[in-house]
Formats: structure tokens, sequence, C-alpha cells
């Protein structure tokens, strides 16, 4: 199954647990989605595509779907950070076999559970509907392993990444894929309250996340950037993250915003090295390499407020000038 090599482990590990394997494409530089010609030129036999909106930007959906088509295969749809988008006028989600949105901790609409399955296929759905039953019941205790998995991951990319955290692919991965059990189970009724809030707050939630953006991206342009690029998603896009290409030291900047306690993000480094280890010759990774060595992804959630992007300016000020 090919998926986008710039993006949340969580998305390789639920290819690896229904039973498939991950083949790792690079991304698309317009819009941080699968490439459409890095699929063209993949060796590899494909038996479906999984197509992210990552950061809430809307991927080359339209030549995706062609490509499925062509081939015969299906095409999943993950929206899970890009509830609320929309592409021709439709909400995305609405292509391909079937789609996946998540209502999960630091998402568009956060209940911190929790996700839906899209479908106009009746037979997909009875089938998953039919799995859902047979899972075990939502567990807290469960949310503690999934915790050391991502601990885990954070913390081999704080001390190994762009050093040697390749090396540690094996022990990672066997780690992640033992977390099956915490992760595959039912969903919990008790959070549907919060997940329907959020539904119904959805439109108010874009529009405050549009416009702390555009706060940001005035107060940032005013202060002359000092070479940073902010990322234009395609039209119909919304806001998980505003995310930020940043062409040099852009470590120091993270680590700095952090050392300060205020919330920031490198997501997403190139998830093939930390699953699979060293990549042979012939990968080209170029620009989900690129993007993972950049990117710095700035909170535009109702945790932040107009301070959080002053003292970010600040900081990008004085790094600036150390560099």
């Amino acid at each position: 199954m090919a998926i986008p090599n710039s993006v949340c482990p969580n998305v390789g590990l639920a290819v690896y647990f229904s039973g498939n394997q991950p083949v790792y494409i690079d991304i698309d530089e317009d819009n941080l989605g699968l490439s459409v010609t890095g699929i063209q030129r993949c060796t590899e036999e494909l038996d479906a595509v999984l197509a992210v909106h990552a950061y809430g930007s809307v991927c080359d959906i339209d030549g995706l779907v062609q490509y499925c088509e062509r081939k015969g295969i299906p095409l999943i749809e993950d929206a899970c950070v890009a509830i609320g988008a929309k592409h021709a006028g439709q909400p995305v989600g609405s292509n391909g076999s079937f789609s996946v949105v998540s209502f999960g901790a630091g998402k568009i609409i956060d209940a911190g559970h929790g996700g839906a399955f899209l479908t106009d296929d009746d037979s997909l759905f009875y089938a998953f509907q039919n799995l859902e039953t047979s899972l075990p019941e939502f567990d807290s205790n469960g949310m503690g392993i999934i915790e050391k998995v991502s601990k885990y991951h954070t913390n081999l990319y704080n001390d190994h990444y762009g050093i040697d955290h390749w090396r540690y692919a094996d022990d990672f991965k066997a780690f992640a894929l033992s977390s099956e059990s915490a992760t595959l189970h039912r969903y919990s009724d008790a959070f549907s309250g919060r997940i329907l809030d959020g539904m119904e707050g959805l439109e108010d939630n874009l529009v405050a996340r549009q416009e702390k953006v555009t706060y940001a991206r005035e107060l940032f342009s005013a202060d002359g950037l000092h070479g940073l690029i902010l990322h234009q998603p395609a039209k119909g896009s919304v806001f998980w993250r505003m995310n930020i290409f940043v062409p040099e030291g852009r470590d120091l900047l993270l680590k700095t915003i952090l050392s300060r306690g205020l919330p920031v993000s490198s997501w997403f480094p190139s998830l093939d090295l930390f699953m699979e280890g060293p990549r042979g010759e012939s990968s080209d990774m170029s620009v989900s390499d690129l993007v993972g060595n950049r990117i710095l992804n700035i909170w535009v959630n109702d945790q932040v407020d107009e301070l959080y992007y002053l003292t970010i300016a600040e900081i990008m000020r004085t790094v600036h000038k150390e560099l």
C-alpha cells in the first residue's frame, strides 16, 4: 500500500496492523501530500493508495483518484487532520473507496479519542461494522502503551535525528508493532458529547485558526521573516498547524522555542528511516527529507494567543542574530 513518507508513524502502523506492507512514496513540495509522480515511478506492485491531507493541506486528490482508477485499486483518503477542508466544493473524505477522520488529541476536533470511517459502499460499511464489534472495548490502560510508543519515537527523534536514528529502526518498529492490542479497540460512546460539540463548533474553530494564521503571517512578515518560508496550502485547505520552513538553523529555533515552554513541533521526519532503516541507493525521498529537516509547525488552536506569536517573533530575531 502506497503511503506518503512524510507522515505520522500511526499511519505506517495502521497499514501493518491491517496485514499489509507500506510502500513509502515521496511527497509533493506544493501540497505536502503523496506525490502522483512518485507513485507513477514506483516499481513495486501496489494494492492500494492511502492519500493523506497532511497538516490540513489538500493533497492532489484528483491525480490520485485518476491513478487508482487506471490501476483498478482502492483509494483510501486520510482526512484525520483536515476536518473541514474542501476540494472542488466537496468535503475532503468524499473521494475513494473509503475515508477516515480522527477526533484524537491535537486534532482539529479534539475529543481525546475516536475517529470515523466513511464510505458509500454498503458492503464495506457492514464489513467494518462487523470488525468493530469484534474488537475489545476501549481500555484507558491501553493509552499508556500508546503513549510509550509516541514517547519512544519522540526521544529517538530528539536524541538521534540527523545523526543515526535509522540505526534504531528495527527496535522502534518491533516496539511499535507490539502496541497492536492497545491500539485496536472499540469506540467508546462516552466521548460522543465532545465530538458532537466539536462538530457544531467546527466553522467557528476553523475561522479562529485562520485568523491566528493571518495574524502570525503579518507579524512575521513585518519582522522580515529572517529567511523563513511560509507554506501556502492549496485552496480549500484548513490549518491543523501553521507550517514554516527554516532553511538554516531550524533545530536551534525549535529548541529555543521549546525552552521557553511554548508548543511547537518539527513533524514529520521521513517515516521510512524510523520504520525500515537505511534506504537503497535507488530511493528518492528528497522532498520528504527536505521537509523533515526544515519544517516548523506553529500552533493555531485555542491553546495559544497573541503573546505566543509575539514571543516566537522575538525568538526568531534572537536566533537569526546567532546564525
